[in-house]
């Protein structure tokens, strides 16, 4: 039996999202100052961000919410104010090395 091309690719974006639905879990990454974006957002966290009246946060929180996920958010530069805007809406995890100084680096690690 043939199928239209489009009916095939149809029935592959079906079951790709079938497969994807078994995801129960996400995590956002959320860590970073956004020493870049520092003229563009002051002394905010780069996940708070303000885009088109929507933190970055908000956008990806908002997201994960409708499709049903449990959501963790990885937490760092100042993690007070990003814990403070989640507030129950996901589980946060503290990164340690958010703060560190003296992080290794591949250059230091690799011996030649």
């Amino acid at each position: 039996m043939s199928f239209h091309p489009i009916l095939r690719k149809l029935r592959r974006f079906r079951a790709a999202r079938r497969k994807a639905d078994g995801v129960g879990q996400a995590i956002i990454l959320a860590a970073g100052c956004g020493s870049r974006l520092k003229g563009a957002i002051g002394n905010r966290p780069k996940c708070l961000a303000d885009i088109d009246g929507e933190t970055l946060l908000d956008q990806q929180l908002r997201l994960l919410e409708a499709a049903g996920r449990e959501i963790f958010v990885v937490v760092g530069y100042q993690d007070d104010a990003v814990r403070q805007h989640v507030g129950s809406r996901a589980t946060l995890v503290h990164n340690l090395f958010s703060t560190a100084t003296s992080l290794p680096t591949p250059r230091s690690i690799m011996q030649f």
